[in-house]
């Protein structure tokens, strides 16, 4: 799965609009001002990868060998690697994905 694939499946998981201009990552969002497009990347904002962890209870687990793990307890969503918010993103995804 690409990072495209990974965020897009992520802003879903999250209830977000996916906007028109989706390949360059963006997502449609109610404003002050009206509908706006934002960015939206959880790979790289670390205020959007938790706020995946915090709306699916997502649980986080670091080994002494400096490696995240991110996981669903009751779900068989799981990754394990040295980015946590690629860890974060990856178990999101997975999830979703299942979902779909």
């Amino acid at each position: 799965m690409t990072d495209l694939e990974m965020t897009r499946l992520c802003a879903e998981a999250m209830g977000l609009e996916i906007g028109p201009d989706w390949n360059q990552g963006y997502v449609m969002l109610g404003g002050y001002n009206g509908i706006v497009p934002s960015r939206y990347d959880p790979l790289q904002i670390d205020a959007q990868a938790f706020a995946l962890v915090r709306k699916l209870g997502m649980s986080i687990g670091r080994y002494a060998d400096d490696q995240w793990n991110a996981w669903m307890p009751m779900y068989p969503a799981q990754s394990e690697g040295l980015d946590l918010n690629r860890c974060i993103v990856e178990c999101a995804a997975m999830l979703q994905a299942a979902k779909e």
